[in-house]
């Protein structure tokens, strides 16, 4: 059975995943230190989980701005990392900042034409690090849908 380049580029996300079973983006998770090497493989499979909710979006031109939602920002249970897309996100009500980042840069470029990509910003408090996904734009404003759906207002 063939598998198109979407499966695979999700397929790809759940077996570094899984190969990294502490990871957490943001949160109150145990901490971790991404190397260069794994920093460049998180990169990458962040613009494929960003392109399969391009793709998503150019199909469902229905698919409002995510502001324009009842989005909400909330963390994932501990011990539990999953990647959302759009369908999910609208499916549950809620995402955290991967699937925030990942449908925000996607509607830039599905309904704007502008290359947005989702960017690591790295923080690290009281010994623990942890790295929060935020969406860039080619002019270069940084913007964070996670903030502006709910983040840190509970």
């Amino acid at each position: 059975m063939a598998f198109s380049s979407r499966t695979k580029g999700l397929a790809r996300v759940f077996a570094w995943l899984l190969a990294h079973p502490a990871f957490t983006l943001s949160g109150t998770r145990p901490s971790i230190e991404l190397d260069a090497e794994d920093m460049g493989e998180l990169l990458l499979l962040l613009e494929d989980f960003t392109r399969a909710n391009t793709r998503y979006l150019e199909r469902h031109p229905e698919v409002p701005h995510p502001y324009d939602t009842a989005l909400y920002y909330d963390n994932e249970p501990l011990g539990q990392e999953r990647w959302m897309g759009v369908k999910r996100l609208l499916t549950l009500g809620w995402g955290d900042c991967e699937d925030l980042a990942a449908y925000l840069a996607a509607w830039y470029r599905a309904r704007r034409g502008i290359m947005a990509k989702v960017i690591l910003q790295r923080f690290t408090k009281r010994g623990k690090t942890w790295y929060h996904a935020v969406v860039a734009l080619p002019d270069g404003a940084i913007l964070d849908p996670s903030k502006k759906l709910g983040m840190g207002s509970y």
